[in-house]
């Protein structure tokens, strides 16, 4: 029934349900030279017709609690405010980052990169997030925080993650601060 919304078409595929006994599949009273018709061809394959489906397999909503139950947990520290791997990021964030929240996920942290007038903030996000947002945010002072321009994908890094970059200018700024803001469960 979860497939039912990812289901683009459907029809059967008339190779050989119908097929005179000349054509079919089974070997019985054929030469060689008969067993020949057909070879290398999806048709003598079967004695049905099969069925074909039009899918479009996009990575579908997912919440945390879909998540969490969802993985195979080596830890018991499976809850959303729990960190198994003591990475510094709690299992609520590896799920909207898409990381592996028993395994440390030093290297896949969000990094900031200064160029000329501005500053580039790159983070990973899982896509199609559900109950969860991902918001990247800056400030001068670390006490007043202000949400980042919106977000653009750089890249897909595989079926269900992205790497996203915000871009804040750093004109008239003499310092600034970001971080990333994930809102959960």
């Amino acid at each position: 029934s979860t497939l039912v919304s990812q289901i683009l078409s459907g029809g059967h595929w008339h190779i050989n349900a119908d097929e005179p006994a000349f054509y079919d599949y089974n070997a019985e009273n054929k030469t060689a030279a008969h067993l020949l018709v057909n070879v290398g061809t999806p048709f003598r394959s079967s004695d049905h017709d099969p069925i074909l489906l039009g899918l479009s397999l996009s990575p579908q909503p997912t919440t945390y609690a879909m998540w969490q139950a969802g993985r195979a947990w080596d830890s018991v520290s499976t809850g959303a405010l729990e960190d198994p791997d003591g990475d510094g990021l709690q299992n609520w964030v590896e799920f909207a980052m898409n990381t592996n929240p028993e395994m440390s996920s030093a290297t896949q942290l969000p990094v900031a990169n200064r160029v000329p007038d501005e500053l580039r903030f790159d983070f990973r996000q899982r896509v199609q997030l559900s109950g969860t947002q991902v918001i990247p945010e800056w400030s001068e002072d670390m006490i007043s925080w202000s949400p980042m321009p919106t977000a653009s994908t750089l890249e897909s890094l595989d079926l269900q993650t992205e790497l996203k970059r915000a871009v804040i200018s750093t004109a008239g700024k003499d310092r600034l601060f970001l971080r990333l803001r994930v809102t959960g469960p």
